[in-house]
């Protein structure tokens, strides 16, 4: 079995740095782990008309790049990107044999996404794409129309196992929530024994 951890949700809800943080726990904790975002493994343009979205790509490169994981001796995978659908997600799973699934969004307000969009605009020279629009306001602000409007067809067409609400919480707080959550992660919360096979 290979816990296969991915936290998805609306752009601005903090998936990757909750995603790298989880990460971070679980390889202080002494397991062999690896972490990737599909974000950054898919990127292909234009799009092709057979692969909307490159989820095909993503899942043949997550498939290749686990073979090179698990030969070095990871167990666990920790992951972070957009998913619409189950059938999507089985994609992804099916790329990793013998992989266990846990779905984990996240979620905010409106109001959190639009001060994290904003916030993240004002940043420079990190490589987000707030970070490159800079203090383009028109832009930001069709960032945070999309991000809203993303999250209200989250709630509506919900595949999640588990969910998370992000407001008011800092980064720690929601790793922490995530794997006290995530059964298979559970243990590692607290730094107790695996369970068998782990």
């Amino acid at each position: 079995m290979v816990p296969f951890l991915w936290l998805y949700g609306a752009d601005g809800v903090g998936k990757s740095t909750v995603a790298w943080e989880i990460y971070m726990r679980v390889i202080s904790a002494g397991t062999r782990a690896a972490f990737t975002d599909f974000d950054a493994i898919g990127h292909l343009q234009p799009d092709r008309p057979e692969d909307p979205y490159n989820h095909r790509l993503r899942a043949a490169n997550l498939g290749a790049m686990w073979q090179n994981f698990h030969a070095a001796g990871a167990t666990r995978i920790i992951t972070s990107g957009v998913v619409e659908t189950r059938e999507i997600a089985e994609m992804y799973r099916a790329a990793i044999p013998g992989a266990t699934l846990t779905l984990c969004r996240l979620r905010a307000s409106p109001s959190s996404l639009r001060q994290r969009i904003m916030y993240r605009g004002r940043l420079r020279g990190l490589g987000t794409e707030g970070a490159r629009t800079g203090l383009d306001l028109d832009h930001l602000n069709g960032l945070i129309d999309f991000s809203i409007r993303y999250a209200e067809e989250l709630d509506r067409d919900d595949i999640a196992d588990l969910r998370i609400d992000t407001d008011d919480l800092d980064v720690p707080t929601v790793a922490q929530r995530v794997l006290t959550a995530a059964a298979d992660w559970a243990y590692l919360a607290g730094r107790i024994t695996p369970p068998e096979g782990n």
